[in-house]
């Protein structure tokens, strides 16, 4: 589904963020990120929903360079994607339902079928019950909650999480990861990045360490401890 072909990113000032990077995602998989501040997480999810392109080697989405894609098409190869960020990025103007529903309104999905998916993705995610609250009226845990229905209101084939738990508590980080266990159930591959290694050590699923913008692991939770322990020094690597 997803592959990357000896990756390397230097951004425009110099500084080198990635390194030879080989790597192959299946279709339907469950894959964490991890690694210190700076490593490259953030760097590889850009290149992933083609913020920036590769300085060297290839990319390709479903068999598709993504180097090749033209300024034109580069929204709607982003609408195959479901993107969360840390800080939400929600319409404070615009209520629950109305920041859902408004990637299907911008592509002019008939009315019907908005509501209909949008109140499915509200009651995947838990706040039917909210849909006509503001985002200053929500907790941090149900704004992001919010932006994950959005980014999978339109079915997408790729789910991407850049630190989607970072700012919240255990109670509302178990929730958001509740909710991406079952996207990922429902046939949607996910890709998180993420600090987090307790979380990262309660679910067994493939995890990708990155560090000095090179891939030094790239396994399922037999390391996960081993990388806990080489870790507890660094702040950025955070054990709640």
């Amino acid at each position: 589904m997803l592959e990357f072909k000896n990756v390397s990113y230097i951004y425009p000032k110099g500084y080198r963020a990635l390194t030879n990077i080989n790597l192959y995602i299946e279709k339907g998989e469950f894959v964490f990120l991890v690694g210190p501040v700076g490593a490259g997480k953030t760097t590889i999810l850009k290149l992933i929903y083609r913020e920036i392109t590769p300085t060297v080697g290839k990319i390709f989405f479903e068999n598709q360079d993504l180097a090749m894609l033209s300024h034109h098409q580069v929204p709607y190869y982003r609408r195959r994607l479901g993107i969360v960020f840390q800080d939400f990025k929600l319409l404070n103007y615009k209520t629950v339902w109305h920041n859902v529903s408004y990637p299907l309104e911008v592509t002019l999905v008939p009315m019907k079928d908005i509501v209909k998916r949008v109140f499915k993705v509200l009651k995947l995610v838990g706040l039917v019950d909210k849909r006509d609250f503001y985002p200053d009226e929500l907790s941090g845990g149900e704004q992001q909650q919010v932006a994950i229905a959005r980014a999978i209101v339109n079915n997408p084939s790729l789910f991407i999480a850049d630190e989607p738990t970072g700012n919240l508590d255990v109670k509302s980080t178990d929730k958001i990861m509740e909710i991406i266990t079952e996207i990922n159930k429902m046939g949607t591959t996910v890709i998180m990045s993420t600090h987090n290694l307790e979380i990262v050590k309660k679910f067994n699923k493939r995890t990708i360490y990155i560090q000095n913008g090179m891939i030094v692991e790239d396994t399922k939770n037999e390391i996960i401890d081993t990388l806990i322990e080489r870790n507890s020094y660094d702040t950025n690597l955070i054990q709640p």
